[in-house]
């Protein structure tokens, strides 16, 4: 093999190279980012990946806003037992997966509890409102539905008795 040639391998490796580090495109499998407010929210979350098309067709999605006179579900069954924390950082909020073991009964379905995770500040409303902190309890049946169970907290004061 001459000088010139080497010469050439060497150029071409090296474009190559610079060409896959720095000048590939984005893969396909990486997450489309999502968010609660801007370019990103709930009104364009149709618009970002065809895989979230639903959001811009569908009727029952998140968020949601739950008018106060909307009914409670009181044939609600919890069956939690407790669970090591396996947490997990998603890129959104903590989550907590949850051992199995634990569920819930709706009507005449039993639901695993799966995880949970918070938002702050709430992911839904209460009549427009939205709450400091939320926590989602999500379920998964048998036939793989979800059910997500949500209780809202308000910000209370710390008696003195508990402060450091």
């Amino acid at each position: 093999m001459n000088l010139f040639t080497l010469r050439k391998l060497l150029i071409v490796g090296a474009l190559g190279f610079g060409m896959l580090a720095f000048g590939a495109p984005a893969r396909a499998s990486e997450p489309v980012h999502w968010g609660y407010e801007g370019e990103v929210g709930p009104e364009k979350w149709g618009e970002l990946s065809p895989d979230y098309a639903l959001c811009s067709a569908g009727a029952e999605q998140s968020p949601v806003d739950i008018p106060a006179s909307a009914p409670l579900n009181p044939s609600l069954a919890y069956a939690y037992q407790p669970s090591a924390l396996n947490i997990l950082n998603n890129g959104h909020t903590v989550q907590v997966n949850y051992d199995p073991g634990s569920t819930l009964q709706l009507e005449n379905s039993a639901y695993d509890l799966v995880q949970f995770h918070f938002h702050a500040h709430s992911e839904h409303t209460s009549s427009g409102q939205a709450a400091p902190l939320e926590l989602h309890l999500v379920h998964r049946n048998a036939e793989g539905q979800l059910s997500s169970a949500s209780g809202w907290r308000r910000a209370r004061r710390m008696p003195p008795s508990a402060r450091c």
